[in-house]
């Protein structure tokens, strides 16, 4: 029941992040966590509380959801975006 709860508040986040950001390229799940709870990820109750927003949940419904499944990619992308900023003049 733990791990079910856990998946579905994470999509429950994604999908506020998403619509937040009008993420029309997707939404994605990485890291060591979300390998885990792939299973419980994928089930149509726990993909529902990602694309269920009232009267935005047409907004949602053409946003993929992508598991990322390389445990290094958050890491790698943290780095890209440190790298960017620097470029940037930001750092």
């Amino acid at each position: 029941a733990y791990v079910w709860l856990r998946a579905a508040t994470t999509l429950s986040a994604l999908g506020d992040a998403a619509l937040s950001a009008n993420a029309t390229g997707g939404a994605f799940v990485a890291g060591g966590l979300s390998l885990r709870i792939r299973r419980w990820l994928e089930e149509d109750d726990a993909v529902a509380r990602f694309r269920r927003r009232g009267s935005r949940t047409d907004l949602l419904a053409p946003i993929p959801i992508q598991l990322m499944t390389d445990e290094a990619a958050p890491l790698r992308g943290a780095a890209a975006l440190w790298l960017d900023q620097r470029r940037r003049g930001w750092l």
